[in-house]
């Protein structure tokens, strides 16, 4: 029921947002909305951090179809507070693109998605006792040995998939994935998923970072 309700008041934030703009036309911006985000749903993929989505969305309207210039950059921002709240994670930015068409019923809405890879802004750091930080681009975060993960750890005490970290529900998780030696959490060891906070000491096996959000 929490889960409803935070995307019915993101909707409600995408429609107050459009306030006084001119939208032409029989759809609201709230189906656009409805659709982008069904779309996405459907597009659920498992990789090994787990369900990702697509990142780049076209839709498709009747030419009738009037809408304003900002409303792609308010539908990015949607399926971004969506990933967030879901814990999908989005392996390129989010990029929507409204097309017209004649082919398409006035009422109708076609939306197609692409995968689209890419580097994303950082949303925090693993910031190691000597050496550069590693940003923590997606919202889904591998740490291990492998040149795979999205944080990989030269250190044998590390695992090739040791950790994952991700935000889901308005908090940051960390979850150890059955690694030989263990994650821990300011100095504690986790079995299971453990949310932290700015400031957090982490550790990977042998290995230990300060976890820092911007």
């Amino acid at each position: 029921m929490g889960t409803a309700r935070n995307l019915e008041r993101r909707i409600e934030r995408l429609v107050d947002g459009l306030a006084g703009v001119m939208f032409g036309g029989p759809l609201h911006p709230s189906e656009l909305g409805i659709r982008l985000l069904r779309e996405a749903d459907l597009g659920i993929e498992q990789e090994p951090a787990g369900p990702a989505v697509p990142s780049r969305y076209i839709l498709t309207l009747h030419t009738a179809q009037q809408v304003p210039d900002a409303l792609p950059r308010h539908l990015e921002l949607l399926l971004e507070e969506t990933a967030m709240e879901r814990g999908w994670r989005l392996n390129g930015p989010a990029s929507v693109v409204i097309e017209h068409s004649d082919q398409v019923a006035k009422t109708e809405i076609s939306c197609r998605s692409e995968r689209a890879p890419g580097p994303r802004p950082p949303w925090g750091r693993l910031v190691p006792q000597s050496g550069a930080p590693f940003p923590l681009m997606y919202n889904r975060v591998l740490v291990g040995r492998s040149v795979e993960c999205d944080v990989s750890i030269a250190d044998v005490g590390a695992s090739r998939l040791h950790a994952l970290i991700w935000r889901e529900g308005a908090r940051i998780w960390i979850n150890d994935l059955n690694s030989a030696n263990g994650t821990s959490v300011d100095g504690g060891a986790i079995t299971k998923p453990t949310p932290i906070d700015d400031g957090a000491v982490v550790s990977f096996g042998p290995v230990t970072f300060d976890f820092r959000t911007p």
